[in-house]
């Protein structure tokens, strides 16, 4: 019999193959009946394309429903936390050092020293209640990021880690000194963050490299540490990414089309990097 093969093109790839027979004494197929079979597949290939973006479009509209979902109950976990902050702490001590404020009255019994000596220990307590609401305000929103941008952001909460914990941490910053968009610099500020928590609290860490490098097409930033690392085949489990944050860090990075890279093996430690472009 007679046979017209026509390729299914897409992306200049075959992905399949359109076959028309028939019977041996027909006459065949002409050229304006060649040209309708191939126009047939090419338009086969347009709708089998189609169908394919048109799923890929659903499936990254489902991921962008549960990001926002995760996003709210983030920002809602946040409150929570910072509810409990600012109730548990720094509420409560300065309910006390009203109470103790209003226990300060001139009396037979007291003398000025023992004033001096309570408004001192008082003003001690207070100096380290406003510490605290420091702590939480540059947590919510550092304003050196707003100020100066994410480098100089970068550099001051690493100073302060430093002090605090006493574990060295090295900051490299290579490339553009421009300023990035607003929601670019926040998102690579937040992903450090959270990448610095793990290591203080899993790692057992001796030494961090924390690493910026800027280009005109895209910013990467890179966490390492020495520390006690991980079975690469645990990390895709959702528990261990929720308990080391992983999948915050991998959000927060798909939001802005990026990319997360997480290396890690027992006994050698971990690196996090994230690309995100610019362009």
């Amino acid at each position: 019999g007679w046979m017209v093969l026509a390729p299914i093109i897409v992306k200049d790839k075959t992905i399949g193959v359109m076959q028309v027979d028939r019977p041996r004494e027909t006459m065949g197929f002409d050229l304006e009946e060649n040209e309708i079979i191939f126009a047939i597949a090419r338009a086969t290939a347009i709708a089998m394309e189609n169908a394919r973006l048109i799923e890929m479009l659903e499936q990254k509209e489902d991921l962008l429903h549960q990001l926002v979902n995760k996003i709210i109950s983030a920002q809602e976990d946040e409150r929570k936390r910072l509810a409990a902050d600012l109730h548990d702490g720094i509420i409560q001590s300065l309910i006390a050092i009203w109470y103790r404020l209003q226990r300060i009255k001139a009396t037979p019994q007291t003398s000025p020293e023992n004033w001096y000596d309570e408004i001192s220990d008082l003003t001690n307590l207070l100096s380290t209640q406003i510490q605290d609401i420091r702590r939480i305000l540059f947590d919510l929103r550092p304003l050196i990021l707003d100020n100066y941008g994410l480098v100089p952001a970068v550099e001051s909460y690493v100073q302060n880690l430093q002090k605090k914990h006493n574990l060295p941490v090295e900051v490299s910053t290579t490339g553009e000194e421009n300023r990035l968009e607003s929601n670019i610099e926040v998102t690579l500020f937040r992903i450090m963050q959270e990448a610095l928590t793990n290591v203080m609290k899993h790692a057992r860490a001796t030494e961090v490299k924390v690493e910026l490098d800027i280009t005109e097409e895209e910013a990467t930033l890179r966490v390492e540490d020495n520390g006690t690392g991980m079975d690469p085949s645990l990390l895709a489990t959702s528990q261990a990414q929720n308990c080391l944050g992983l999948a915050s860090i991998q959000e927060r990075a798909l939001l802005l089309t990026g990319t997360c890279n997480i290396d890690s093996q027992p006994g050698k430690g971990t690196c996090i990097s994230v690309k995100i472009p610019l362009n």
